[in-house]
């Protein structure tokens, strides 16, 4: 999972994809990244950290000219975690820039075609570069056409955004994976992967790329292309229930993905039978889960961790270790709150055990007399391959393991988990969404080969 931004049609592009990356932060604090084009010249600046720390001096931004710019947000997924700034993005050539929010997943094969073919690849273990390096290759005449030409053999999950000369290109895969939406503010186009960040420039919603969509934009206006004939969509249930901000609103949602966790956290409390004396929620993004529990079971809710406004998302970290730190930095508990209480503790997820199980020992040191832990959605027991940090079953803690086994881990005195039925409920056409990582069922029907190669990336 990764952030990705861009604008066309302002004298400072840069300064609006800057603008726009802020609000798509939480997608991944490993690296940013920002490209322009001048005078068919693409310049950009790509480094490890925050937005903030790589364009912590004004100049650095400014010196990104251009009416045409792209941004990035970098969560690894595919390539090394621990590799600097080579695996950054935006990839960029002196007249091309790519920014790419998922994982191809028959990149290997397509990247030995292009290798044979004599194609050089600036980024060794990455999976993104093999696009533009596609669009390079076809013998199209038009933008549009050179990269429905790249696309038509590209499979796996991919929102992405492109300057190609003096066009801002846009595209989502046919199956719809990750969110990609497209606004306007004075007299220009601008695109980011969650439409909350229009609002950080005052932009209106258009509206979302659509699944299979290719959108070319120029001086000339805003051409759509189809990529292939419509496909079930698989838009990821992870955005919904952890990954996307809560205020955002995606996938063509009626309401933002707040209210969908919040439904989940009613169903799972419709689910249960367990009391206690309070619902106590793992901040920030197990509360809405916990409000509707908490309002649906009756018990009352109160704050018993508090969470270091400083640190960042535990799951979204490059590394287990880095993850194991972070949780005891990231969450205090309230002795006043739980002392002498048996708590319910709803989250949005558990896939490592890494925070749960800190969290049951920092709530019993405080002096709970019971911890209950509960989870807004099912045991994750299959790893990713369209853009999610779950790279191996070995990572999994669902995988191979009974609930009880999972309990005994977390060293929770219960646990339970939502059901697949229940996560959803609250769906208006839950055939459109993935939940290969719940289910095991991959709807790009990938091989055995496949799965054995993608699982063993790190």
């Amino acid at each position: 999972m990764c952030g990705i931004c861009a604008a066309i049609g302002f004298k400072k592009a840069s300064r609006v994809v800057y603008d726009l990356a802020l609000g798509l932060q939480h997608r991944g604090y490993e690296c940013a990244g920002i490209a322009a084009v001048n005078n068919n010249h693409i310049r950009a600046r790509k480094k490890r950290g925050t937005l903030d720390q790589v364009f912590y001096k004004k100049r650095t931004l400014e010196k990104l000219i251009g009416d045409i710019a792209i941004g990035h947000i970098r969560y690894s997924t595919s390539g090394g975690k621990h590799q600097a700034t080579a695996d950054a993005q935006p990839i960029t050539t002196s007249r091309t820039a790519f920014a790419h929010n998922g994982t191809i997943t028959n990149a290997l094969l397509l990247r030995s075609e292009l290798e044979e073919n004599g194609y050089q690849f600036q980024t060794p273990g990455s999976d993104s570069e093999v696009i533009p390096k596609l669009v390079s290759a076809s013998k199209e005449k038009t933008v549009g056409k050179k990269f429905l030409d790249a696309l038509s053999v590209v499979e796996g999950a991919y929102s992405f955004a492109s300057i190609w000369k003096d066009n801002l290109v846009l595209a989502r895969d046919p199956y719809g994976y990750r969110p990609l939406s497209i606004g306007q503010v004075n007299g220009g186009y601008v695109a980011c992967s969650e439409q909350l960040a229009l609002e950080n420039i005052a932009a209106t919603n258009i509206r979302e790329v659509e699944k299979g969509e290719l959108i070319v934009i120029n001086q000339s206006g805003l051409e759509s292309y189809s990529i292939s004939k419509e496909i079930q969509g698989q838009q990821c249930i992870m955005e919904c229930i952890y990954f996307a901000r809560p205020d955002s609103v995606i996938f063509g949602m009626k309401a933002p993905t707040m209210a969908y966790r919040y439904q989940t956290g009613q169903q799972l409390a419709k689910e249960d039978n367990i009391k206690a004396d309070l619902v106590v929620p793992v901040l920030d993004s197990g509360l809405p889960a916990a409000l509707g529990y908490s309002h649906e079971s009756g018990i009352k809710l109160q704050l018993g961790l508090l969470r270091n406004r400083v640190s960042g998302r535990t799951f979204i970290l490059p590394d287990q270790d880095a993850r194991v730190a972070a949780v005891n930095a990231k969450h205090s508990p309230i002795s006043w709150v739980v002392n002498g209480k048996s708590v319910i503790v709803p989250d949005d997820s558990l896939i490592r055990g890494t925070t749960s199980r800190g969290i049951v020992r920092m709530l019993k040191d405080a002096g709970a007399t019971e911890v209950h832990f509960r989870v807004a959605s099912p045991p994750t027991t299959g790893p990713c391959f369209y853009g999610l940090d779950t790279p191996s079953k070995e990572e999994l803690i669902a995988t191979g393991r009974s609930v009880e086994d999972i309990r005994d881990y977390i060293e929770a005195d219960s646990l339970k988990f939502l059901s697949l039925e229940g996560l959803k409920v609250p769906l208006a056409q839950p055939q459109n969404f993935c939940y290969a990582c719940f289910d095991g069922n991959y709807a790009n029907n990938l091989s055995k080969s496949q799965l054995n190669v993608l699982s063993n990336k790190s």
